[in-house]
């Protein structure tokens, strides 16, 4: 197992952890705003932006732990027609393409969160560089798990 499978395998175990602090923190806001609506009746801004801030890292870190298990959804129907060969060269070149594809938003991902560092959340009233940072955040740790799932191949 090279240093790549081992910060693979560290990267997700650690995002695990920080999916269920992430799931936890976001029931909590939600459950938070929903009494404070209807039960109190003073309704709170921010519950709202910071459960959308937390679905944003939730679904793109979920996206990582999904490029790792391989559970990605995939159309499958023409290739289990050829052979194990022919199904590797098929996978590699899958892999190819998906970190072809997740460079785009790394690289655009990232000049966004610096061009955007200075606007502030409307509630928060935090930089925007944090929920922007989720997307390339996201595609990268998905382009190290693509380089380990090659090396599989």
């Amino acid at each position: 197992m090279g240093w790549i499978d081992k910060l693979s395998s560290h990267v997700d175990k650690s995002i695990h952890g920080v999916m269920a602090l992430l799931m936890s923190l976001m029931v909590i806001d939600v459950l938070f705003g929903v009494l404070n609506r209807f039960l109190l009746k003073y309704p709170i801004s921010w519950t709202e932006e910071v459960a959308r801030f937390l679905m944003i890292w939730i679904c793109m870190l979920g996206a990582t732990i999904a490029i790792k298990k391989g559970t990605h959804v995939a159309v499958i129907y023409f290739v289990t027609k050829f052979s194990a060969k022919a199904k590797n060269r098929l996978a590699l070149i899958n892999h190819i393409l998906i970190i072809a594809f997740l460079l785009i938003p790394s690289i655009y991902g990232i000049k966004l969160c610096v061009s955007q560092m200075g606007q502030l959340s409307p509630a928060l009233r935090i930089s925007m560089f944090w929920p922007f940072l989720a997307v390339p955040a996201g595609c990268i740790i998905m382009i190290l798990h693509e380089v380990v799932l090659i090396r599989r191949t």
